[in-house]
């Protein structure tokens, strides 16, 4: 029996593990077509304007760095998808569970964040501190607006660290002043976590207050 913000819970039993079909052609098909055709973009077009004339040769500059800024993030994309057919699957495979989209999507910001302070200081030739600088400013703005939010992304990281239960494991909860919730853990996702009851209804509860 573990105790819960909301009261608590118990693990009845753990469903079975069915793996859903996964296509790694399919998931890295248009990251990689996209990758390719930022490429393609971004050597071609830009020498072609500028053998146009100087009208067009003005704005050179201006579409190269569109082209590049695709391209990073194309590329991050790319890196994003390769992780999850080559690392995340084979992890899933190997010990038949379901990794939580919660650490998918840190690992996948990660990569965007990473491109994204690159691009800054590549293509726009800012120097980085000043983005960690302005990055900084943001996120404490951010902060004092999202503290609830926050709250229930580092608890649903602890959640996938001590892992109390894990997806297709059945739960109860007993909330306050509420008749038990039994269900199917389904996702554990940045906000809440949710499990499916057996008349098919979703039930989502904060990760704070689990």
């Amino acid at each position: 029996m573990v105790q819960l913000g909301i009261g608590t819970a118990s693990i009845i039993v753990r469903g079975p593990k069915g793996m859903s079909k996964f296509n790694p052609l399919k998931r890295l098909c248009w990251p990689t077509l996209i990758f390719v055709l930022f490429i393609v973009l971004f050597t071609m077009v830009p020498s072609h304007l500028i053998d146009i004339g100087e009208t067009a040769a003005g704005f050179t500059d201006v579409i190269s760095k569109a082209f590049a800024l695709g391209l990073g993030l194309a590329f991050a994309w790319l890196c994003v998808r390769m992780i999850e057919v080559f690392i995340w699957r084979p992890v899933e495979v190997r010990l038949k569970t379901t990794i939580p989209r919660l650490l998918k999507d840190i690992a996948a910001v990660m990569i965007f964040l990473i491109a994204g302070i690159t691009l800054a200081k590549v293509v726009f030739n800012q120097p980085v501190t000043a983005v960690w600088a302005t990055s900084g400013v943001i996120a404490f703005v951010l902060g004092l607006a999202l503290q609830n939010t926050i709250a229930d992304l580092f608890c649903g990281i602890a959640l996938n660290v001590d892992q109390p239960f894990k997806i297709n494991d059945w739960i109860e909860i007993h909330p306050r002043s509420v008749d038990p919730l039994r269900g199917c853990v389904t996702e554990i996702s940045w906000r809440s976590t949710r499990s499916r009851k057996t008349n098919n209804t979703m039930v989502v509860v904060p990760n704070r207050l689990l």
